[in-house]
């Protein structure tokens, strides 16, 4: 927030005062009406002092990975700008143009953020196409950022590849990063699902597919894959495949790796799918995954396999009955094992 008694201009920030009411939290009585100027006219604004014991520091947010301070907004300004934006008419288009001026600095704060979605959500295609450009060469920071992340997430939902080719490309020397980051994987994910098509889209697909193996049971990364596996080609599907293959009992005992094989179980084509489940059944006993906390998840997916893959699944299942009713996880897979048998 600005500290008291600080200019806006002062502090290095554009300035549209006659759509952003900068002073919102003055006394309704005093007089801080703006004459209509022109747009472009730069205005400085101080916020009203208050009375504090000791000095109040200026605190800004840092957007990771830049030297850029980014200045937080007060919540009732942001309120004021999203009821205006749920507006129409004049009110609508002027806070539309304020925050297509401010939105490197908004989309780096907390309650900002929340204006730019609101703003993308309710501008024309071309008015959402300009306030996304404003974050161009700043998709990295974006990316990493706890805020702004979910606005860069919002630009990839809601344009169309050609209007926004720059987040891909600002984001594809370091898709390895961002796909282990815990924002930034969020953005990776929302490109998979949207426009997975897209040629720029398959380029940074087979980017951080070369890492399969490394991302297959990270904390993070795994849920890049699990996406590609549900909304990429039939050839980015096998790539998973094949990382998976040489390692796929420990696989399906990890934490995360297991819900990446349960995607490749349920979306990769007849030919990959039943390499997974020969590979299974020559790795170890199923009765024995089924005993797991993870492992028995993988168990049941492979009885929803087609029904001849199933048949040696269910006949090992069916030899250690006993041995899985004295297990909590055991008994998961009998129940699912029992409803496949009554249907």
């Amino acid at each position: 927030m600005l500290s008291d008694g600080i200019s806006l201009v002062q502090a290095g920030m554009p300035v549209n005062a006659s759509a952003f009411p900068l002073n919102a939290n003055a006394n309704k009585d005093s007089s801080t009406s703006v004459d209509d100027h022109s747009h472009h006219e730069v205005m400085a604004q101080t916020l009203p002092s208050q009375k504090c014991r000791r000095p109040r520091r200026n605190k800004t947010t840092r957007a990771p990975g830049t030297s850029e301070a980014r200045h937080a907004f007060p919540d009732a300004m942001c309120q004021e700008l999203c009821e205006k934006l749920k507006s129409s008419g004049d009110q609508k288009s002027q806070a539309i143009l304020t925050v297509k001026d401010w939105t490197s600095y908004l989309s780096f704060d907390a309650a900002g953020c929340r204006v730019v979605q609101e703003a993308l959500n309710t501008a024309s295609l071309d008015e959402a196409s300009e306030i996304a450009s404003a974050l161009r060469y700043q998709i990295r920071a974006a990316a990493v950022c706890p805020h702004a992340n979910h606005v860069v997430q919002k630009v990839v939902e809601l344009l169309p590849p050609s209007r926004t080719e720059f987040v891909v490309e600002e984001l594809r020397d370091v898709v390895l990063e961002m796909a282990r980051h815990s924002f930034a994987c969020r953005i990776l994910c929302r490109i998979v699902e949207h426009r997975a098509a897209a040629p720029q889209t398959i380029s940074l697909i087979n980017g951080f597919l070369k890492h399969a193996g490394e991302l297959l049971n990270h904390f993070y990364g795994h849920y890049v894959l699990e996406l590609t596996l549900e909304h990429g080609s039939h050839g980015q599907r096998t790539t998973i495949v094949m990382a998976i293959l040489p390692r796929l009992w420990s696989a399906a005992r990890q934490s995360h790796a297991s819900h990446v094989l349960i995607m490749a179980l349920r979306f990769s084509c007849d030919a990959d799918r039943e390499a997974l489940v020969h590979g299974l059944l020559q790795c170890g006993p199923v009765a024995l995954l089924a005993l797991h906390k993870n492992g028995c998840k993988v168990v049941q997916e492979l009885l929803r396999v087609p029904e001849q893959e199933a048949k040696p699944v269910v006949a090992q299942l069916l030899l250690s009955e006993k041995q899985l009713e004295q297990s909590k996880y055991g008994m998961r897979v009998l129940q699912d094992l029992k409803s496949q048998q009554e249907l």
